[in-house]
C-alpha cells in the first residue's frame, strides 16, 4: 500500500506512468557477456507479450522494455602506442593516450584515499547490517579536466589482485571490450575481487546505474564500484540515498586541482612541456617557460596548464612567425584547434586524405554532437545534417574521419574529439554568435587564433540533426490552425516534427557544457533550439537538464534560461526515475524566480507545494519538508479569511505535508497531519460529496498507511477496509 500525494507538480503531463519490476525471459536474465540488460519491462496499453506479470492499480499507460542492454563492461584498456603518430593537439591531450607521465607524488593523498576503501576488509550498510556485505560504491568528482579519467587509470592498475574493468553505457562507444569467459562474476572468481570504474557516470540515467549495481550485487566476489563524474550534486545525493536504503556502503570522493600553488602549476607545466617536446622536437626543451599568467584561477584545472604547455611547445616546433599564443584558455584552446586544422590540411594536400580541411571541421562538428555511433546510425547522422547525400558518400566521409581519430571499440566511428573540453572549444570556434544572441561573444580574438572563420553552416546544424524537417502527417491526423512554425527546422510545422531524441542525449549535453564557457552557445543556439523543442531537454536526461537549470545563474528576466526552463516545464513527467533530479532543479529556478515576482499568499503557497512535491521526488525529503510546511502555513492564513474558497488547497497540503512527514521519518506527526486531512475532507465530502469524495478515499488510505507505520495494526485495518468502501 503506497501513500499518494493530493495534488500533482505543475506543468506534469496528463498521462502516468507506472514502473514494474519483474523477471526477464530466462535467455535475457542470464547477463550475456559482460553486458547488462534493464530488468525494467514496460507495458503499453493492455498488450503483453513473453512475460506473465500481474499489474493493480495502474492509471494510464504502462511501459514494458525488455532486451535493452543497459551496459558493457570489459577488461581496462591499456595505454595508446606513442610511436609511428602524427601528433596532433587532441591525440597529445587525450587522457586515454597517457602521453604526460602521471604525477602520482602530488595524487597520493586520493590514491591513498581510494586504496583504503578497495582493501577494506568489510564493508556494513545503513545501521551495522550488511545487506550487500561485498559492495561498496564510491564517486570520484571535479571539474573536466581535472584528471579524474587520468587517476582512475592509475588506480585500476595499481589493483593488484583485483580484476579491474570499465562499464560503459549502452549509448557510449570507446575502448572497451567484452569480458572473455563466462561473464564479470566467473572471472572475478580467481581474483581478490571485483573494481569496476564508471566514467561519466551523471549522464547514466539513474535507472541503468542501478541496473549494474543490482547486477554487482550478485557478485559471490567483494566488488568496489568506482564512479567518476564532474558534479556531485542532488543527482548523486538522490543515488547514495537510494543505495543507503538498500543497505550499500557509499562515499563520495572530491579531487582537488593537482596544482593549487603558482610553483606546483608550473612543475606540472615543465613536465607536459617535456613530455609533449618528445612528440614536437624543440630547440632547448629545458627554456620553454609558463605564461605570466599561470597562476591565475583559469589554470586551476591540469587541462588548462596541459594546454598552455602544448600551445608552448607547437610555438617553438612550428617557428613560423605566427603570433604566440597569449591569453586564456579560450585562445590557447583556439590556437590548439588551429594546429588540428593543420594536420587536415596537410594529409589533405598530401592526398592521403581527399576531404577537405572544411568538409573535415563539418564532420568533427558533427561527430562531437552525435558520436560515437555504430556504422549505420554514423551513415544516416551524415546524410540528416546535409553532409552525405548516398551511403558511399558517408562511407567515404566516415573513412576520412577515422584515419585521423581511430573507431573505438564495438565498430563504433566518428569519434568525438577529445579531451571533451576541446570538443566544446571546438564547438564553440565553429558555431557563429547570431545577432539575437543579444552580443557577438566572444570577441574575434579567438576565432583568429583558430586559423578559420566560424562556419554559417554550423548554424543550422544542430536543429538538423536532433528536429530535422516534419515528416508528412498521418492520413486523417489533425493538423492545427495556427501551426506552430520552428525557424530552425527548415520552416516545417514543428507540432507535426519528430525530433531525433536518440541523438539528444549526447547533443544537448555537449551544448550545455560547451555554454557553461561560451555564452553565444547558451543564448544564440541552445536557447533558441531548447524553447521550439522541450522535449529535447527530456531526452537528454537529467545530468543535463541539471546543468542547463544552473546556466546563468546571475540571469533573474523573463527571457533566457527563464524562458527556457517555463518552455520545458509542462512537459516534466510526474515522476520519472532518470528525471526526478533534474525536475526538481527546474523547480527550484522557476520558484525563486516566481517568487521575487508576486506577493500573492495564494501563488506563493502554490510555489511552495509545487516545490516540495519535486523536492521529495528527488529524495531531497529535509529540503521538501521544509516548504510542504510553508504551503501549509499560508493555506492555513488564506482558510482562516475565506475558509470556503482555500478549504480544499488547505486540505491538499495537509495530506501532502503528512506524507513528507512521513518520508522523514517524524510518524507521531505524519499521524496527526494524516488524521487532519481526512477530517477535513470529510468536511469538503459533506457539502459536495461528488467532488470530493475522491479525495476523501485517498486520504482515508493514507492515514491507513500512517497507522500502520505507527504499529497500529488494528486501526489501519479499519481505515482500509473505509478506503475499499469509500
Amino acid at each position: 500500500m503506497a501513500s499518494r500525494s493530493a495534488d500533482r507538480p505543475r506543468g506534469g503531463t496528463s498521462t502516468r506512468s507506472s514502473r514494474l519490476t519483474a523477471t526477464s525471459p530466462p535467455a535475457l536474465a542470464r547477463r550475456r557477456v559482460g553486458g547488462g540488460f534493464s530488468r525494467t519491462q514496460l507495458l503499453a496499453g493492455v498488450f503483453a507479450g513473453g512475460d506473465i506479470c500481474q499489474v493493480g492499480e495502474v492509471h494510464g499507460d504502462v511501459t514494458f522494455v525488455v532486451d535493452r542492454e543497459v551496459y558493457r563492461a570489459g577488461p581496462w584498456p591499456p595505454p595508446a602506442r606513442l610511436d609511428n603518430v602524427v601528433a596532433r593537439p587532441s591525440w597529445l591531450l587525450a587522457a586515454d593516450n597517457e602521453v604526460v607521465p602521471f604525477d602520482e607524488r602530488r595524487r597520493k593523498p586520493v590514491l591513498d584515499v581510494l586504496t583504503a576503501w578497495r582493501d577494506a576488509p568489510r564493508v556494513d550498510g545503513g545501521g551495522g547490517e550488511a545487506m550487500w556485505p561485498g559492495l561498496s560504491v564510491r564517486l570520484l568528482h571535479g571539474p573536466g579536466g581535472q584528471g579524474k579519467t587520468r587517476l582512475a587509470a592509475q588506480f585500476a592498475r595499481a589493483s593488484a589482485g583485483w580484476l579491474a574493468v570499465q562499464a560503459r553505457h549502452g549509448t557510449q562507444r570507446g575502448r572497451v571490450g567484452r569480458v572473455a569467459g563466462g561473464g564479470l562474476d566467473a572471472d572475478a572468481a580467481a581474483f581478490r575481487g571485483l573494481l569496476v570504474v564508471v566514467d561519466y557516470a551523471e549522464r547514466w540515467p539513474a535507472e541503468d546505474l542501478l541496473t549494474l549495481v543490482g547486477d554487482l550485487r550478485g557478485s559471490a566476489a567483494p566488488v568496489r564500484l568506482l564512479l567518476l563524474s564532474r558534479p556531485a550534486g542532488h543527482w548523486w545525493q538522490g543515488l547514495a540515498h537510494e543505495l543507503g536504503e538498500q543497505g550499500a556502503d557509499v562515499g563520495a570522493v572530491p579531487l582537488p586541482p593537482l596544482a593549487e600553488e603558482s610553483v606546483d602549476r608550473s612543475r606540472v607545466f615543465a613536465a607536459a612541456a617535456a613530455a609533449f617536446a618528445e612528440h614536437l622536437p624543440v630547440e632547448d626543451p629545458a627554456a620553454i617557460r609558463a605564461p605570466a599568467n599561470l597562476a591565475t584561477d583559469a589554470y586551476r584545472q591540469v587541462l588548462s596548464v596541459h594546454m598552455a604547455a602544448l600551445a608552448e611547445v607547437y610555438h617553438r616546433h612550428l617557428a613560423d612567425g605566427r603570433a604566440r599564443p597569449e591569453g586564456g584558455p579560450h585562445r590557447l584552446a583556439a590556437y590548439l584547434l588551429g594546429r588540428e586544422r593543420d594536420a587536415w590540411a596537410a594529409a589533405h594536400t598530401n592526398s592521403r586524405v581527399e576531404v577537405r580541411p572544411k568538409q573535415m571541421a563539418r564532420i568533427v562538428y558533427t561527430a562531437a554532437l552525435a558520436g560515437p555511433l555504430r556504422p549505420d546510425p554514423a551513415v544516416a547522422v551524415l546524410k540528416r545534417v546535409g553532409l552525405a547525400a548516398t551511403l558511399s558518400d558517408a562511407e567515404g566521409l566516415i573513412d576520412a574521419h577515422a584515419s585521423f581519430y581511430l573507431p573505438g571499440g564495438e565498430a563504433s566511428v566518428l569519434r568525438p574529439l577529445s579531451p571533451d573540453r576541446l570538443a566544446e572549444d571546438f564547438l564553440a570556434l565553429q558555431t557563429p554568435a547570431l545577432p539575437d544572441a543579444g552580443a557577438y561573444y566572444p570577441p574575434p580574438d579567438p576565432w583568429a587564433y583558430n586559423g578559420a572563420e566560424p562556419d554559417w553552416w554550423a548554424a543550422t546544424r544542430v536543429a538538423a540533426l536532433l528536429c530535422p524537417a516534419a515528416e508528412p502527417a498521418e492520413p486523417g491526423s489533425k493538423t492545427p490552425d495556427t501551426p506552430d512554425r520552428c525557424p530552425r527546422c527548415r520552416g516545417a510545422d514543428a507540432t507535426q516534427q519528430r525530433p531525433q531524441v536518440a541523438s539528444a542525449r549526447q547533443a544537448i549535453t555537449m551544448l550545455v557544457e560547451t555554454a557553461r564557457r561560451w555564452p553565444h552557445i547558451a543564448a544564440g543556439h541552445l536557447y533558441p533550439l531548447l524553447r521550439d523543442h522541450p522535449q529535447l531537454a527530456l531526452a537528454a536526461g537529467s545530468a543535463a537538464v541539471t546543468a542547463l537549470a544552473r546556466l546563468d545563474p546571475e540571469d533573474d528576466s523573463d527571457t533566457g534560461i527563464i524562458a527556457v526552463l517555463e518552455a520545458i516545464e509542462p512537459h516534466l513527467p510526474d515522476r520519472h526515475i532518470d528525471l526526478d533530479i533534474g525536475s526538481a532543479e527546474i523547480t527550484e529556478r522557476l520558484a525563486e524566480h516566481r517568487l521575487q515576482r508576486t506577493d500573492n499568499p495564494a501563488e506563493i503557497a502554490a510555489i511552495h507545494s509545487t516545490r516540495a512535491l519535486r523536492l521529495a521526488n528527488a529524495g531531497r525529503r529535509g529540503d521538501a519538508l521544509t516548504f510542504s510546511q510553508r504551503a501549509v502555513d499560508l493555506r492555513e492564513e488564506l482558510a482562516d479569511g475565506n475558509r470556503e474558497a482555500y478549504l480544499p488547497n488547505l486540505a491538499m497540503s495537509v495530506n501532502n505535508h503528512a506524507v513528507r512527514l512521513a518520508e522523514a521519518g517524524r510518524r507521531g506527526d505524519a499521524l496527526t497531519f494524516s488524521q487532519r486531512a481526512v477530517d477535513t475532507y470529510e468536511e469538503l465530502a459533506d457539502s459536495n460529496r461528488e467532488a470530493y469524495l475522491p479525495n476523501l478515499a485517498m486520504s482515508v488510505n493514507n492515514h491507513a498507511v500512517r497507522l500502520a507505520e505507527a504499529g497500529r495494526r488494528g486501526d489501519a485495518l479499519t481505515f482500509s477496509q473505509r478506503a475499499v468502501d469509500t
